[in-house]
C-alpha cells in the first residue's frame, strides 16, 4: 500500500508541515555558503553532513585500519558512507515532525543517479509530514578546484592528488535522474547571494501556497466537500487532487487553482495555518 493511500483516512497526516531542501553537488561548488544563506532566508535548520558525521567516521576508519581522512577508498564507500547518510536522514526525521524545515548540505552523488532514491525519500518524509526539494549546485571544474585548494581541508587531499580521476569518477556514475532545481555558482559572492535570494523567494512562495493547500484540504473535509467534486471542478482526476493534497505537486499554478476551487465550492477563503 502506498504512503498516500495509508494516509487518506487521516487528512491531518497528509499535511506537509515542514520542507526538506537537499542542497547537493560535488566538492568545491559552495554548498555550505549557499546552505547557510538559504537557511537564514527560509528560517530553516542547516544540517551539514560532514559536520554531523566526520568525527565518528574518522574514528571508525581508524578502527578499520584506514586513514581518518579517507573519503575515496572502497572501504569508505562500503562501510562508512552508508552510515553517514543513515545518520543524516535520522536527524532529519527527528527535526521535521516539529514543523521545522531543513536545508540538508550533502553531495548525494550516487543518490541523484538512483531512480529509486527520490520516490523513496519522498515517501519516507511524507510519514513525518515533510516534502523534499532537490537543488543541484554546480560550478566550473577550475573554480571548484581552486575553492578546494583555498579552503585547505585535510580530507580533500585525496581529491586534489588526482583531481581528474575524482571528477571523472563522478561523471562516470551516469546522468542525474532525480527531479531538481539547478543553481550555478560561477561568479562572485554578491552575484551568488542574489541567485540564492531569488531561489529562497521562489521556495518561500511555494511553501506558502502549500500551507494554503493544507488549510483548503482541512476546510474541504470540514465542509463535507468530496475530493471527486473538486476534481470535476478542476477537470482533473481524483488521483491528481490526492497528489495535490499530499504535497506532491510542484506546479504553483496548479496549487493556486486548487485553492481557488475549494474557496469557490465552499463559498469561503482558506486561511494559511
Amino acid at each position: 500500500m502506498s504512503t498516500l493511500n495509508q494516509n487518506r483516512s487521516d487528512p491531518g497526516s497528509m499535511r506537509a508541515l515542514a520542507h526538506v531542501v537537499f542542497l547537493v553537488g560535488r566538492s568545491g561548488v559552495g554548498k555550505s555558503t549557499v546552505a547557510q544563506r538559504l537557511a537564514r532566508a527560509l528560517r530553516a535548520a542547516h544540517l551539514d553532513k560532514d559536520c554531523l558525521t566526520k568525527g565518528a567516521i574518522a574514528e571508525l576508519l581508524v578502527a578499520l585500519g584506514s586513514s581518518p581522512l579517507d573519503r575515496e577508498s572502497e572501504l569508505y564507500r562500503i562501510r562508512c558512507r552508508p552510515l553517514e547518510y543513515q545518520t543524516m536522514m535520522s536527524v532529519v526525521a527527528n527535526i521535521v515532525p516539529n514543523g521545522v524545515s531543513v536545508i540538508v548540505d550533502a553531495p548525494l552523488s550516487a543518490e541523484l543517479r538512483d531512480p529509486t532514491w527520490y520516490p523513496e525519500v519522498t515517501a519516507s518524509l511524507a510519514i513525518h509530514g515533510a516534502t523534499p526539494t532537490v537543488v543541484l549546485l554546480t560550478a566550473p571544474r577550475a573554480i571548484a578546484h581552486q575553492r578546494i585548494v583555498d579552503r585547505g581541508f585535510a580530507r580533500d587531499a585525496g581529491k586534489l592528488a588526482d583531481w581528474d580521476s575524482y571528477t571523472a569518477g563522478i561523471d562516470a556514475d551516469g546522468p542525474i535522474v532525480t527531479p531538481h532545481l539547478e543553481l550555478c555558482n560561477d561568479s562572485g559572492l554578491s552575484e551568488l547571494y542574489a541567485k540564492v535570494d531569488t531561489l529562497a523567494a521562489r521556495l518561500g512562495h511555494a511553501w506558502s501556497l502549500q500551507s494554503l493547500v493544507n488549510s483548503a484540504t482541512a476546510w474541504r473535509i470540514a465542509n463535507d466537500l468530496n475530493a471527486a467534486t473538486v476534481a470535476r471542478h478542476l477537470g482533473v482526476t481524483p488521483e491528481t487532487v490526492e497528489l495535490i493534497e499530499a504535497g506532491c505537486c510542484d506546479s504553483l499554478v496548479t496549487l493556486q487553482t486548487y485553492i481557488d476551487a475549494v474557496a469557490t465550492l465552499t463559498d469561503s477563503v482558506p486561511v494559511a495555518i
